[in-house]
């Protein structure tokens, strides 16, 4: 017990040691970085903000490394024109080889001044606190299409659901998921649509599984026919169409993981298994990823367990 606590402390005063090296260390430059550096109005810009730790600052690399909140300020033309808080407050371990960490933001919205961060056509620079390189942005005029999508959210409130599933409750909130729907509805094929869908899914999950305590029960009853849920159908419908968000959006790691548990409840076990797979591939090093390696692994059970002893269909586990 003794020696365990020695271990412990020792890890922890490594994390302490590291992160007072990182914030005290003048030559380590956050580096910017984004799949896109041309987008249109009304689109969002996902950035990677990457640093890597010289071995001379610490052998040893933690997990995460915490930062406190650091924002990200947008010029135009060389005014000043957004400050944007970073809403990340880790950065994980991205690639050990290379000792680099990584922490990725969706920079849409100016919170402070309530309108639209990148809102006209121009060239735009971004860079995050004072220590970080500049990344240019270009910004062009949007297609009709995507003029409308942005009109059918105006509300400070769509915009805050739809960035972090804050859900203003009430009124308020049947408005904004009737303002996303919307959006999906008449422009489909917009990038802002997509997010949509996303977010919407997750929502109708989140209250699917409020109302349905026992998912192992839920799909027993519905694999055989016994209930039908709209909540689900829903949740379904629109996690499929939010999946398809380019990688680098933040939101998709957390609509995969939910899209497998919706495609085992729909009792569909290849397709499951197939979404939990590139969710543990292409993100091995987040949350998400990790989860979806844990939840394979349940699943293999699960399938076994059912091929050597099939269920008796008025029995389900909790």
């Amino acid at each position: 017990m003794r020696n365990r606590t020695i271990c412990v402390a020792i890890f922890w005063l490594i994390v302490m040691l590291f992160v007072s090296q990182v914030n005290a260390a003048e030559n380590i430059i956050f580096e910017l970085v984004a799949k896109q550096q041309t987008i249109k109005v009304g689109e969002p810009l996902t950035i990677d903000v990457v640093f890597s730790v010289p071995e001379s600052h610490i052998s040893e690399l933690p997990e995460s490394y915490d930062y406190d909140l650091e924002f990200f300020y947008v010029e135009k033309e060389g005014v000043l024109i957004g400050k944007v808080p970073s809403f990340f407050d880790k950065f994980k371990l991205n690639n050990s080889q290379d000792r680099q960490y990584k922490a990725t933001a969706v920079l849409f919205y100016d919170w402070l001044e309530r309108k639209l961060l990148f809102e006209v056509p121009s060239n735009y620079s971004v860079r995050f606190g004072d220590l970080s390189t500049i990344l240019t942005v270009n910004v062009e005029k949007p297609s009709n299409v995507e003029e409308l999508a942005l009109s059918l959210i105006s509300d400070p409130n769509d915009y805050f659901f739809l960035g972090f599933g804050s859900r203003v409750h009430g009124e308020k909130h049947s408005e904004t998921i009737l303002h996303l729907e919307e959006v999906v509805r008449r422009c489909p094929e917009t990038v802002l649509a997509k997010w949509c869908e996303a977010r919407l899914g997750l929502e109708y999950f989140k209250d699917f599984e409020k109302k349905h305590r026992s998912i192992m029960r839920f799909r027993s009853a519905k694999t055989q026919g016994q209930i039908q849920e709209p909540l689900f159908d829903k949740a379904h419908l629109y996690l499929t169409k939010g999946a398809a968000l380019p990688d680098d959006f933040p939101i998709r790691e957390e609509v995969l993981l939910q899209l497998g548990v919706a495609e085992f409840i729909n009792n569909d076990l290849i397709k499951a298994n197939s979404i939990l797979d590139e969710l543990a591939t292409k993100y091995p090093n987040s949350e998400y990823g990790k989860q979806a390696v844990k939840a394979k692994a349940e699943l293999q059970e699960i399938q076994h367990r059912e091929s050597v002893q099939p269920k008796d269909p008025n029995h389900a586990e909790d």
